[in-house]
């Protein structure tokens, strides 16, 4: 004896709210909103200086200060820790140009987890370097 489809059907409709959403995984950690990579346009290398980054949404500010040695070639420098937003990013090391981004937008996926935007400050040497 067989089960008409459409009554499986419903009974799957009818558990779907107990499964939660599909495809998410509560344990997830938090991810960063923003992961900038820094390089010295001149020798496409992690700058050779102290790197800030400074980070706002609205009200919302978060800044970083890294220094050499960097672990790679390049210096990576994570903000905004589990929050989406519409970012303005501004990268400042001595000797170079300050590099801006007026607005770098990060959305959430399918559970609210933000996804990460990566960017690229490819710094630039201040006049008169």
């Amino acid at each position: 004896m067989s089960v008409p489809k459409v009554r499986v059907l419903r009974w799957l409709w009818q558990l779907l709210p107990l499964l939660g959403p599909l495809g998410c995984c509560p344990e997830e950690p938090l991810q960063f909103a923003l992961e900038v990579i820094v390089k010295d346009s001149r020798t496409n290398s992690a700058p050779n200086a102290a790197v800030t980054m400074i980070v706002r949404d609205g009200s919302f500010a978060d800044s970083i200060t890294l220094e050499p040695p960097w672990p790679s070639d390049v210096a990576l420098l994570p903000a905004g820790l589990g929050r989406a937003g519409t970012y303005s990013v501004e990268v400042r090391a001595p000797g170079f140009a300050t590099w801006r981004q007026p607005s770098i937008e990060v959305g959430t996926g399918r559970c609210g987890n933000v996804r990460t935007r990566k960017a690229l400050a490819n710094l630039l040497p201040a006049s008169g370097s």
